[in-house]
């Protein structure tokens, strides 16, 4: 068994070596769709959060990506913020955001819950919407990066790829400590999980916090590298 494991640690570094040169070797083209991979690499292992650990399907959870991508929007288009405290807000407003419909939404289980966070989504999606800042149904455009076409691929492509190895380190991590096991007991038993003395209601709303942040992060970096989002394009349900 330990063989295996050394055999398989060594295929990783081989692999994560290969992708850190990736965009050195070959043309643009290939890097914007290994960095569109990367994208939706991230965005499973968020839901993967709280839908796999927890059991509690999130089909809205691409409300978390829209926070993301229109506070790195408006706040680097409307206020000059640099990117970077941009992405770090809009992460903190949708853990603040999850923490607030947390509480209401996961008492609700099943198709119910489901149901409800494509509700919630659609509600900020036309909020959104009837904003004059965000540039309401017409869109808002960011800065230009200043850049080369071949550096701004290889920016965007390494932004996502640190991301994504940020966040499987993370959910992996997970898996292995206390909080982890008490998501997958709430998901095999929530009531048995409870008479054990497990915070149900605490453990699913930081879980879906913590799904929210990577959301957004990677919400903010598809705004800065589209240049341009709408909120259609950016709610979409399909996204998350």
């Amino acid at each position: 068994m330990g063989k295996y494991k050394n055999i398989f640690t060594i295929i990783l570094i081989l692999l994560v070596i290969f992708l850190s040169v990736f965009p050195k070797v070959f043309p643009g083209y290939w890097v914007r769709v290994l960095t569109n991979i990367f994208m939706y690499g991230i965005l499973a292992s968020a839901l993967n959060i709280i839908a796999g650990y927890t059991g509690y399907v999130a089909f809205g959870n691409s409300v978390f990506f829209g926070i993301g991508a229109y506070t790195a929007a408006v706040m680097m288009t409307n206020h000059n913020w640099n990117f970077y405290l941009s992405m770090g807000l809009g992460a903190f407003l949708a853990a603040l955001f999850a923490f607030i419909v947390g509480f209401p939404l996961l008492r609700l289980r099943g198709p119910y819950f489901t149901i409800a966070t494509i509700g919630v989504n659609g509600a900020v999606l036309e909020i959104v919407n009837n904003l004059e800042f965000t540039g309401g149904g017409e869109g808002i455009t960011l800065p230009l990066i200043q850049m080369s076409p071949q550096s701004t691929y290889a920016f965007f492509y390494y932004l996502m790829f640190v991301v994504l190895l940020f966040t499987v380190i993370i959910t992996y991590w997970l898996s292995r400590v206390k909080f982890g096991y008490a998501l997958r007991a709430i998901k095999a038993n929530e009531e048995a999980a409870n008479a054990i003395g497990i915070n149900s209601a605490m453990y699913k709303t930081l879980a879906w916090m913590i799904s929210a942040v990577f959301t957004a992060f990677v919400g903010s970096i598809y705004a800065y590298w589209m240049t341009f989002i709408d909120p259609a394009g950016v709610f979409d349900i399909m996204i998350g």
